[in-house]
């Protein structure tokens, strides 16, 4: 019975669940990689994590919508990678832009300084934060 209430107040997407981070952030990018003409590369050990989907998935598309914004080359790729911690799921993310050029029939994307950052999400509640990294 108590269940029943609980469920009846906290929709399920508000109530803590395991979730693949894979899955996870793989749906974010199929919503706003089209409009950000965005390539992405998924570590495959990417963690299984525990929380909201509703939240986590907002916080990633907050994150993502963030480093991709404005950015003025018309190339850009990401990828994913996982930094194991006892306390955090860190999620890195090395972004790569380039500027497309067409010499000899062959479209060749020139790199422009990468950028890497990372988001960080505690295991045990609280909020997440970005780390810049060199």
């Amino acid at each position: 019975m108590a269940d029943h209430v609980e469920n009846q107040f906290f929709p399920l997407s508000y109530q803590e669940q395991i979730l693949d981070s894979y899955d996870l952030i793989t749906s974010v990018f199929g919503e706003i990689g089209g409009q950000n003409n965005l390539s992405y590369e998924l570590d495959g050990s990417l963690p299984v994590i525990v929380g909201s989907p509703l939240d986590l998935q907002t916080r990633f598309k907050d994150f993502i919508t963030v480093l991709v914004k404005g950015k003025p080359m018309n190339h850009l790729s990401v990828y994913v990678s996982h930094i194991k911690d006892p306390k955090y799921w860190i999620f890195t993310f090395l972004v790569k832009m380039g500027i497309g050029d067409i010499r000899r029939g062959k479209e060749m994307v020139l790199d422009v300084d990468p950028v890497k950052t990372s988001l960080s999400i505690p295991k045990r509640g609280g909020d997440c934060y970005p780390i810049y990294l060199l």
